[in-house]
């Protein structure tokens, strides 16, 4: 049975292999990691896919601003190990993770990867809201979306590194996630 849970910090091995196997060891070079670098990822909305005892997907939001002003959340990295996939874990991963990221506040959300698989999850380009990440990035997968109406009004900007969690509690002073779901 799959279940979809807060990660812990004993998963961290596994996660990092599994972010690995899909990323390859130097995914530390990507401009998206540039925004990552000594920032905490906000525990509470630190996720992984349980098949058993086995870690088979992982899904992490970083705080970011956009123009240095704005707060939002960096959706990422996503990844589901190569023999789990096709299964919706992905897509279970991230319903969960924007779920409690509204939960808990949170307004905008921005992911850099192929817009077919956040689509259905209401991203859309980021140029149209003209939202952009520094460095050399395919501007077609930066995605964004907003997690309550309005959200995106007047916003606009480069993605920046925060220095802290834009809102109280959101570096993981809630309760760990409990809900459980099965995979479709």
């Amino acid at each position: 049975m799959l279940e979809i849970v807060c990660q812990r910090p004993s998963d961290g091995p596994a996660i990092e292999r599994l972010l690995d196997l899909s990323f390859g060891p130097d995914r530390h070079l990507r401009p998206s990691y540039r925004l990552r670098d000594g920032i905490a990822p906000i525990a509470a909305l630190g996720l992984v896919a349980r098949d058993g005892r086995r870690v088979v997907g992982t899904l992490r939001f970083w705080p970011v601003t956009v123009g240095g002003a704005v707060p939002a959340l960096l959706l990422g990295p996503l990844a589901v190990h190569p023999d789990d996939r096709r299964r919706g874990i992905a897509r279970a991963l991230i319903e969960r993770g924007l779920a409690e990221a509204r939960r808990l506040g949170h307004r905008i959300v921005v992911a850099v990867g192929d817009e077919r698989v956040f689509r259905s999850h209401g991203f859309a380009p980021a140029h149209t809201a003209e939202i952009a990440m520094p460095g050399a990035v395919d501007s077609a997968r930066i995605l964004v979306t907003a997690l309550a109406p309005a959200a995106l009004a007047g916003v606009s900007g480069v993605l920046a590194r925060a220095a802290a969690p834009s809102l109280a509690g959101a570096a993981g002073a809630e309760a760990p996630l409990s809900a459980r779901r099965s995979a479709p």
